[in-house]
């Protein structure tokens, strides 16, 4: 089957809203976003030269995240009937954000109608949630772009090491050292949903029945043929010599 990958008009798109992402990040307005990342990556981050930030904003995946994977979230959200009240508008995020979140699930909605796995690609977001978004009216979108408070983060904002590859190698003006950071950054969001899965794997391999250990005691079984070696009889260890070319030792 085939799953066609986003376009390059919607990395264009892509590489705006991240240019819009970095320069709300490094902004006083931005102070909530830099906050949570871990260590010294904020300092690091508003340290970076212009050049830079242009590099890291043309990464080919959403810098910013709107917790796409934060089921329990979303359905309250997307389960709210009617808009929000002005209580919930007064209390919501700065108006940079509330933009920000708008144009994203504009982006994101609108994708994901066309080809859900290429919103999946640029957002890591799982398919389920794309379909959701999919259906969202423009009134609903704004809806959630002005109450969601705390809705707009950086994209695994705790993952130190993941920001330290993007604003160094991701920011390099050497192209292939950008390209490799790139292609590691977008292979880390779209698994990190089977860490899991692959943490798992030596506990299932150890619930596994055995094989039979009683296949020695069957007459005729050679040893090799008892350990589980389909080994034919013609070359087994013990009927090899060493060609004559070959001194033995």
């Amino acid at each position: 089957m085939d799953f066609p990958g986003p376009e390059p008009a919607d990395i264009v798109h892509v590489a705006a809203l991240n240019d819009a992402f970095i320069r709300l990040a490094v902004s006083s307005e931005g102070r909530r976003l830099r906050a949570a990342l871990p260590g010294t990556l904020a300092a690091s981050l508003c340290r970076l030269e212009e050049p830079a930030l242009e590099r890291i904003a043309r990464t080919p995946f959403l810098l910013g995240a709107i917790d796409e994977c934060g089921t329990d979230r979303w359905e309250r959200m997307l389960g709210a009937s009617g808009p929000s009240d002005l209580v919930d508008r007064l209390d919501g995020p700065p108006a940079g954000e509330q933009r920000l979140v708008g144009a994203m699930l504009g982006f994101l909605g609108d994708l994901a109608r066309r080809n859900p796995y290429a919103a999946r690609v640029v957002s890591g977001a799982p398919l389920a949630w794309c379909e959701h978004v999919a259906g969202l009216s423009p009134i609903e979108r704004v809806d959630i772009a002005a109450s969601g408070t705390g809705l707009l983060a950086f994209r695994d904002v705790h993952n130190a090491r993941f920001w330290q590859r993007l604003m160094s190698a991701g920011a390099s003006d050497e192209g292939d050292v950008r390209r490799a950071a790139r292609i590691w950054a977008l292979q880390a969001v779209l698994t990190r949903g089977q860490l899991v899965a692959v943490q798992r794997l030596p506990a299932a391999a150890c619930s596994m029945t055995p094989p039979a250990r009683r296949v020695a005691d069957r007459a005729g079984v050679s040893q090799p043929e008892a350990r589980g070696y389909n080994t034919p009889p013609d070359a087994r260890a013990d009927d090899q010599r060493p060609p004559e070319d070959v001194p033995e030792r």
